[in-house]
Parts: structure tokens; sequence; C-alpha cells
């Protein structure tokens, strides 16, 4: 399976044509009827439900199920198209699968691998996704849609919000962008009053001031008891007690009587004082276009480069999305200045449009979707072109729809974007600094400005610390100087800064020879401390690495501390890291982030500036629980090699720590953080003896459960290891 963007997962082409041919083979043998005879079949072959939280808070970790029921009849529901997105404030930590038949016999969660899928007939099947809520989210949204060649499946959407844990009253109103209407045509305006705090909160009232021209013509509490009254424009809900991490759900039928915009607003209040500061204000505005039907669409470009070189190709691409709230067809229309020559034209889109195709006529290139895009869906279009002269002009894309636009008109349309194209090639010299003192041995690497990986040119400076680089083909470039060997500065880029995204630009011209301004290296930010135990003493060997926040694999500096637990990070660039102190194996004490956090989701970043050294960042890392015991088989002999695995309660397949016996049987399993844990013991696969739960049983169910405290010892936890065979 391969994750799509920050939130799409997918099962990738591969495992769903071989789950599919694996589904197809296990039914050769069956009396099941696959396919739509012809002819017959409902327009809805399946159907998708989600369920889940509606508030979590954030470090919490959940399941949501997305469970498919099949309508009945003798039809196996296959599915080959799956597809889940979720807001990047969650991550999705695992998927399983529960089949249930007909007759009421459910499947173990078993995990998903990717492939296709089959819901028996008159059973269902549920994904269980397991999520954990990395930041504070409103009304975020998690949706399941599936597809597939010989039925028709319904996509569902459950919407959830992550509060901050600590949050003791937090009441917010969450309502939802009604679907456009047309005047007299009633419509729904709905959504819900939410309360992120950790007690119930009484005498809640939702107060709703329609806009002018909207009638309100009902409304309901529609998920507990509670009454709503109205008086003119204003619509007033007595909602009652909201439960801590809960919602009342509303809706609310209006009219309008005569088009235009007009804003709609929310307010919701009750007995208690709200947390101060309050993370969600109790006020929500609602912009609402009666009188047509309409959708807004915008268009940027995903792929362009404003200098191109006679007789080269080059290749542009721009995006259009349909933004709601309505779907609607789009037509992507580009104009190109008659300076470019247009090669080819492609059409790319969402796969739930179907195949699109491009036309090109003249200077001007048109690619319209088959069908109308859904909310939220993408269209490329695609052009390549070569420059068959020196000039500039103006290149315009945009896209419309068979909908009108909203006025005001919320996202562009038009994007506009000048291209020059150039004759020749062009060379840039310029001087390298080290601290002030010219620079002998830099290494220079010239990019073009859209290039992120691979160097248009690369040389090393001369004893004067001069360089000249030739054979630029005109554009714009950005250059990156790194040290030379042995020197403590950082590498740096022209304009003298250590970052990508604000480094200087230079433009080469026709012919020309560009002397660039100086580039002095500087050494990076520090960052220094010390590390001791519970009891204040030296911890030596410990880890200390820099993670960037926006780095989830890569650490930016590492150390390890000294016999007096000092240690000194550096080569930082500035900016704003996480520090974790990791101790060495063996002592038994815990990893922990800055400051005295279990979890990076947790730390608190520290800033560090180029050339300054942070000093005082020190951490006191706490001793972990221990398990110790000794293991035996059926005639008292010590067992080696036995993997003893603890299992934390939210762990499923992965335990927290393991260890492996000893010669004599003995184990010692330590640095466990605080918990609850069971404890599993997995014999050699030669051995003959059966795995096992503390204490005594094969089922997990049924282990014991032991509490771990910082520093706490449990010892004497053996395990007698039985026969495969024994009952």
């Amino acid at each position: 399976m391969r994750v799509a963007g920050h939130g799409t997962v997918r099962a990738s082409r591969g495992w769903r044509l071989l789950g599919l041919l694996l589904g197809l083979a296990a039914l050769a043998a069956s009396s099941i009827v696959w396919g739509r005879p012809a002819g017959a079949g409902s327009p809805e072959d399946g159907v998708v439900t989600m369920s889940g939280p509606a508030v979590v808070t954030v470090g919490q970790t959940f399941t949501v199920d997305a469970r498919w029921v099949h309508p009945g009849g003798d039809r196996l529901l296959m599915v080959d198209h799956l597809s889940t997105t979720h807001p990047r404030e969650l991550a999705l930590r695992s998927t399983c699968l529960v089949h249930t038949q007909a007759n009421g016999t459910s499947s173990p969660c078993v995990p998903y691998v990717g492939g296709a899928v089959g819901v028996y007939a008159g059973g269902t099947t549920t994904f269980r996704y397991t999520f954990e809520a990395l930041g504070p989210l409103t009304d975020g949204v998690i949706s399941m849609n599936a597809s597939s060649p010989i039925s028709s499946i319904s996509s569902d959407q459950l919407r959830i919000h992550a509060v901050d844990p600590a949050s003791r009253v937090d009441l917010f109103p969450a309502f939802r962008f009604p679907q456009p209407t047309r005047v007299g045509q009633p419509f729904a305006i709905t959504g819900s009053v939410v309360n992120g705090g950790s007690e119930a909160v009484s005498e809640v009232t939702a107060t709703i001031t329609m806009a002018d021209g909207l009638r309100p013509d009902a409304a309901t509490v529609t998920s507990s008891e509670g009454a709503c009254e109205i008086a003119g424009q204003v619509v007033t809900c007595s909602l009652g007690t909201v439960p801590a991490r809960g919602t009342v759900d509303l809706q609310v039928r209006a009219t309008p009587l005569r088009s235009g915009a007009g804003t709609t607003r929310v307010v919701v209040s009750s007995d208690r004082t709200e947390d101060a500061p309050d993370p969600h204000p109790n006020l929500q505005e609602l912009v609402i276009f009666p009188g047509q039907v309409y959708t807004d669409t915008s268009i940027a470009w995903r792929s362009f480069t404003g200098h191109v070189t006679i007789g080269s190709t080059y290749r542009f691409a721009a995006s259009a999305y349909n933004r709601g709230p309505a779907p609607a067809a789009l037509e992507v229309a580009i104009t190109v200045p008659d300076h470019l020559a247009i090669e080819s034209a492609s059409y790319v889109g969402d796969p739930v449009l179907g195949s699109g195709s491009c036309t090109v006529t003249g200077q001007q290139v048109r690619c319209a979707s088959p069908t109308p895009a859904p909310v939220g869906v993408r269209l490329d279009a695609i052009i390549y072109f070569e420059a068959t002269r020196v000039a500039a002009g103006q290149l315009v894309a945009t896209v419309s729809s068979d909908l009108p636009e909203p006025s005001p008109d919320l996202w562009p349309s038009t994007v506009t974007s000048t291209v020059t194209s150039y004759l020749t090639k062009a060379t840039a010299v310029g001087t390298v600094f080290d601290r002030g003192v010219p620079a002998a041995g830099a290494t220079l690497l010239a990019y073009e400005e859209d290039d992120t990986w691979l160097p248009t040119a690369s040389l090393v400076t001369g004893p004067d610390g001069r360089y000249v680089i030739t054979g630029l083909p005109n554009g714009f470039y950005k250059l990156f100087v790194s040290p030379p060997p042995g020197s403590p500065s950082l590498g740096h880029w022209l304009g003298g800064t250590t970052r990508r995204t604000a480094t200087t630009v230079f433009a080469t011209e026709l012919a020309s020879t560009i002397e660039l301004a100086p580039i002095d290296l500087q050494p990076g930010g520090s960052i220094s401390g010390r590390i001791a135990g519970p009891d204040g003493a030296a911890v030596a060997g410990a880890e200390v690495t820099a993670w960037h926040p926006d780095h989830a694999w890569l650490a930016s500096a590492r150390a390890t501390s000294g016999p007096d637990g000092t240690y000194r990070l550096s080569g930082l660039v500035g900016d704003d890291y996480h520090i974790r102190f990791r101790p060495p194996p063996g002592s038994g004490l815990l990893t922990e982030w800055h400051a005295d956090q279990r979890d990076r989701v947790l730390a608190r970043t520290v800033a560090v500036a180029d050339g300054v050294e942070l000093r005082g960042l020190d951490a006191r890392l706490e001793e972990g629980g221990s398990f110790t015991g000794r293991i035996t088989g059926p005639d008292g002999a010590a067992v080696a090699d036995v993997r003893v695995v603890a299992f934390a309660t939210r762990d499923r397949w992965v335990g927290t720590a393991e260890v492996r016996s000893g010669p004599d049987g003995r184990y010692a399993l330590g640095a466990l953080p605080p918990g609850t844990y069971q404890l599993r013991f997995v014999p050699p696969a030669a051995s003959g003896l059966a795995i096992e739960w503390h204490d005594g049983t094969t089922d997990r169910r049924l282990a014991v459960a032991h509490e771990v405290l910082l520093g706490s010892a449990s010892d004497g936890i053996d395990a007698t290891l039985l026969a495969v065979d024994a009952d």
C-alpha cells in the first residue's frame, strides 16, 4: 500500500490486480454468482457507512470503522479500488479487515495489505482504521471511497474534532456550508455544537441569526433531547447538557426569499465560563449564496518555468480544482504566446472523471472533463512546447465550468505568468569567504530555480576563493556553497542564508558575465548541556539528536554524552528543533524529548540561531520499570533463546520491548515506560514448545496485566512452557 499526499491511502495497482485474481480463483469452485446480470441490478449494489468518535484529544489513538453492507442476493460484491482520505492532523497507524457472513460469523481483524476485497452476499466487511491525533483539528473529515468494475458502491464521511486534552470547558459551533439552492426552494443548514472540554456543560444554547433574505422555517435537535424556537430571523435552540468531549447535532430548514450573498451567524453559550485563552471561538459565520446553483473553481501552475532557452522543449502543467459546493464539468483553457510552439497537450484527471482529452487550436489548448467533477477533485492540463525566438509573452490559464462562480469569487479562476526565451548561455563569477578569509577548496553547486536535486553546474574555488561558472543556460539559478574540508562553517546559499527557501535567485542574460555578491561562510548554531539519571549522576554514552519539526525520519545533528554526562550538538542551521535524549542500551533509563516528554508530538521546540551556542539544555532521565524471571520447559530444564515480549494495552501486533532468555533460562526486560503490560513468551521454532502469555495461557485476553511504574521491578515472573501437543 502506498501513501499518496498527506492523507490519502490507496491500494497499489499490483496488489489490487493480485488480490482480484486471488479472489476470482477462490470463487471458481463455488456457487456464488458475481457481476451484474444484463438488465438487472439496483443503482447501488453496496453501501458504506462510517462510525467512530466525534471528539478526540490530541495524542489519543482511536479507531474508525468503514462498514460495507451487502444488500443481499447471490452476488459477491468485489471491490478493487479503495481510497481513504483524512486530515494531516491525523496519522493512520494501522488498517485491518473484519469479514462478517450472513449467518453472523465474524473473522478476526486481519491486517490489510492491499488488493481486491470481497463482501459476501448478505454479509458485511469492515475496514478498521487506527488513527492517532497529532494536533488540534476542527471539523475534519475522514472519508472512504470505493469502486468496482462490476458493482456500484457508495461513499461515506465521518466528521471529527481533535481538542486539547487539558481543556475543561470549550464549547464551539461546527456548522457546514449548505448545498446551493434557488430562490423559493427550501434547504438545510446542518452542524454540531461541540464540547471539547473534559467536563459536561449544562444550559447550553445555540443562537442562529439568519441572513437577510433567508426565512427560517423549522429547526430541530437531531442527536439528543432539546427544542428550538423561531422568532423572526433568530433561531434559538436549548440543548440542555452537552457531555464532555461530546456533540449535539442541529438542523435548520430555511427558504431563500431573494438572491444575493448573506451572512448567517451561529453563537453558542452556556452557564459556564470558557477556558482562557479559549481554544475555539463561540461564534461561526456562514456565507450563503442563494438564488442559483453555483460552484467555485480555482487554477494554479503545477509545473512552470518563466525562462526558457531557444531549441529546448519544456513542460507546463496547470491544475484546476472544483472547490464546491456543487459538482461541475471543468474545462481548462491555456493561451500560449506566439514565440512558443506547442508540440503536444495531454489530460490527466482523477479516476472518477474518466478519460478526458485536449484539443489544440492555434495558440490555445483546451482540456475538458468528460463527466462533472465532484467537490475537491483536480484536473491537470499539460502542454509541451519549444521556444522559437527571443521574446517575452503572457501565458494565461483559465478554468471554467458549466455553473456560475459565486460573488464574491473566493478562488481565482485565472492565472497569468510571463515566459521569456533566451538565445545563448552565460557565465557567473564571484568570491567565497570563510569567516572573512578567502575560502580555497569550497564546493559550489548551481541549481535551476525549480530544480530540487540535480545541479546544472559544479566546481571548486581556487586559492583566492574565486570561482567561474561557465555555460549556464539562460534562466534563474540558486547557488549553494559547501565549506572547505575541516571548516566548522555551514554550507550557505547565495545571499548569506542557510535556508534554500529564502535564498537569492540570480538571472542570467544574453551572452553576459555576471559578478555575483560575495558569500561569507559562518559557523552554525549549537546546543550543549548535561544528561543525568534520576539520582543526578552523569549518564555517559547517551545519544542526543536534534530534529527539525518538518523532518520525520532524518535527524539534523547528533552527539554522544561524555563520561561527565555533557554533550554538544553542533553544525545546526538556525531554526527550531525537537531534541531527543536516548540513554545507552542496558541502562534501564527511558528515552525522552525536551522537555520531559515521552512523545515527540508533545515535545517543546528550542530555537537555535546561526553562530550562537544554546547552553544548559539539560535532561534528567527517569528509570523505567522492569521484569525478571526464568523460563523452563515441561521437564523443569532451562529454555534459552525465548523471546520475552512486553505488550502495552494499546499494542496489537508489535510489543513495546522484548529480550531473549540466556542459557540458564533467565531474562531481564527493562526500560519500560509506565503503563500496563502483558508478557508473551515465544520459544525457538524448533523447540517443540508452545507460545504462551503470562501466566500459563495461550489467550491474551486471559493474560495477567502487570502495572509498571517508574523504577518499579517485577521479579520472579517465571514461565513453564508446555509441549505443542500438550493439553
